[in-house]
């Protein structure tokens, strides 16, 4: 054999080795995460979107308050827009967001949720550090978020959240894990909502359910947090006046210390597990909070063994 049929043998042999590597590729795509105009979008392998992390406050009076650092917007798998942001009832309320309503260090207080009755909020903010995609796949994807708590121009806390996701039959499921670690001596005060928010649209007929189905459980109280709901979990669902329906499902994992009760605001679609509803939290320098839940976004189709299945297999899960 010539050395120019040697060589020819070779590069059609690295061709071919290109068109497969190349083929596996588009067939195989993985969720991608880029810049979008207020943070950075999350798709799925085929495109559709699921969250936005917002690092980034909109201009205007969209949102009254000094932080973002949420996820807003947030979808259904069919495409379905479930969160809502600023509405006219909480204008501070933006979409899958946490907050401390009432945090106290000494003789200073301090509002990270955003409303300002129970603590001052102005100079009380969320800054964004960093968001990253530690990895993706074309079935699932992880979202790591770094953020500091800052009281006037000093650090209260910092904070690693992921978030990690998957579709399952009719439903997105966001693993959410916010890790806090306490700068100075600090008391998350006894409230009965505050830490994670969970807002959603209220255009329409809502309901909420456990899991004996509708709920029979008297209306919570924004001030009398005894009257929280005690089950690690609780959804919600709408129709919506324009045709559309969907459902959230919120977990509070049972290896949750302080363990959360249920905040929901009347009428509205927000639901939010306190950690300090039962009692007040108080953190020395460097001690550490590690809290888990799962969010189910499901459209209206969703298979509903597929999600009870995701409800019990989270509870179930032993994390080391």
């Amino acid at each position: 054999m010539s050395r120019q049929s040697i060589h020819l043998r070779r590069f059609r042999v690295l061709f071919a080795l290109i068109l497969v590597t190349t083929a596996a590729w588009a067939e195989d795509p993985s969720y991608s995460f880029e810049p979008s105009n207020l943070g950075y979008l999350l798709k799925t392998a085929d495109g559709r979107p699921v969250f936005q992390y917002m690092n980034q406050v909109p201009a205007g009076d969209v949102l009254d308050c000094e932080s973002a650092c949420c996820l807003y917007p947030y979808y259904t798998p069919d495409g379905v827009q479930v969160g809502d942001i600023g509405p006219v009832d909480h204008e501070h309320h933006r979409g899958i967001f946490f907050g401390f309503v009432s945090v106290s260090h000494k003789s200073a207080r301090a509002d990270f949720w955003g409303w300002g009755q129970w603590a001052p909020r102005i100079g009380r903010r969320i800054e964004n550090v960093s968001v990253e995609l530690v990895s993706a796949s074309k079935d699932d994807a992880v979202v790591r978020v770094v953020n500091t708590w800052i009281n006037g121009t000093r650090q209260w806390f910092s904070e690693e959240t992921e978030y990690a996701v998957h579709e399952g039959d009719g439903f997105f499921v966001f693993d959410c894990r916010y890790q806090f670690t306490a700068k100075l001596e600090l008391t998350i005060d006894q409230k009965a909502f505050g830490g994670l928010g969970i807002r959603m649209r209220s255009d329409g007929e809502a309901s909420v359910h456990d899991a004996n189905g509708l709920l029979a459980l008297p209306n919570t109280k924004f001030n009398d947090p005894t009257l929280n709901w005690p089950d690690p979990w609780y959804r919600y669902e709408l129709k919506a006046t324009n045709g559309e329906a969907f459902a959230v499902t919120g977990v509070s994992h049972p290896s949750n210390d302080p363990q959360a009760t249920w905040f929901k605001l009347n009428k509205n679609g927000m639901l939010s597990p306190s950690i300090s509803a039962l009692q007040e939290v108080d953190m020395k320098p460097e001690d550490k909070l590690d809290l888990r839940f799962r969010i189910i976004v499901q459209d209206e189709t969703a298979n509903p063994e597929a999600v009870q299945k995701s409800i019990q297999s989270y509870l179930e899960t032993r994390f080391d």
